[in-house]
């Protein structure tokens, strides 16, 4: 999960993960506060732990690191924010609770910070405490071994992913709702898994955008798990909507997530007046395909259209 530190006019701290002086400027913001700062986070590679959008809040390094920590560290050109997996005298491994693979070793002196907890939707949720890092470091073993499962035998996927979310607080069927979440960081989030790098023009655009109400991000979430999905809608004409970002997460694949996003987009589209959507096709994906034409959509100029008048 890469992050951005907040703290300028707007809100935000605008930094590039792949910024090469990113981890310098983060460090600053750090040192510049006392030893502690906050970034919104852009990234999934640490879900369900962290989610996009979330407020992190970070506490300078004052000496090694232990397994189960939630860090930031630069890592090849980035900013990281991953869970330690290992240790060795001044060195670490650590890999993202959604990941398969590890970084390392990485010096303890490219430890920006340690990770103490984070906002989402105006709550406060700690990640500080031994039990919580034993938690989340068993959770991140077990979801990295499944992965790799996954791969070896595709067909186990449905099983692995739904049993990962019941050990984790129980998945509940039926209660997947979707709603509009228009906050910035939100749809920063959403278009920088797409569209990179992030900047102060970018975060400017999203503002007038939204306060035009040309852009528009519906999230599916669970009372459950949180956040299983988004989709965003934007005006691309006066009478046109465009339909971008599409996401899921690994755990609620197969349950229909995506179909319940396009279809929420589409009635949001309707009640704006608009009279036809695009839908980008996802290459290589055959069930997006498969999707947009049960939905009543059809390939032309290389993209999906929909008519949205006496349909």
């Amino acid at each position: 999960m890469s992050g951005e530190p907040t703290g300028d006019a707007s809100g935000f701290f605008v930094l590039d993960p792949a910024d090469a002086a990113g981890a310098d400027l983060l460090a600053r913001h750090v040192e510049a506060r006392g030893g502690t700062g906050s970034f919104v986070g852009i990234g999934r590679s640490m879900e369900p732990t962290l989610q996009a959008g979330d407020r992190v809040q970070l506490q300078r390094l004052s000496g090694g690191v232990k397994r189960g920590w939630v860090v930031v560290f630069a890592w090849q050109g980035q900013i990281l924010t991953h869970r330690v997996i290992r240790t060795r005298k001044r060195e670490f491994w650590a890999r993202g609770d959604a990941c398969t693979e590890a970084e390392g070793p990485v010096p303890v002196g490219k430890v920006i910070g340690r990770v103490q907890g984070y906002w989402r939707d105006g709550e406060w949720r700690s990640l500080s405490g031994w039990h919580r890092g034993a938690l989340g470091l068993a959770y991140n073993q077990i979801s990295s071994r499944a992965r790799r499962l996954v791969r070896q035998w595709p067909g186990l996927g449905r099983l692995v992913d739904l049993e990962a979310y019941k050990k984790i607080g129980g998945w509940v069927y039926g209660d997947i709702h979707t709603q509009d979440d228009n906050r910035v960081e939100r749809v920063l989030g959403a278009l920088v898994s797409d569209v990179s790098p992030l900047t102060q023009r970018l975060v400017a655009d999203v503002e007038k955008h939204l306060a035009r109400g040309d852009l528009n991000l519906i999230v599916a979430r669970s009372m459950r798990v949180g956040w299983v999905g988004h989709i965003l809608l934007s005006r691309v004409e006066t009478d046109s909507g465009c339909l971008t970002s599409l996401r899921v997460s690994w755990g609620a694949r197969g349950l229909g997530v995506d179909r319940l996003l396009l279809e929420a987009a589409e009635a949001s589209a309707r009640s704006r007046g608009w009279k036809r959507l695009l839908a980008p096709p996802a290459r290589g994906n055959r069930r997006s395909e498969e999707l947009c034409y049960l939905l009543g959509y059809r390939p032309a100029d290389g993209a999906f259209f929909k008519s949205l008048e006496n349909s």
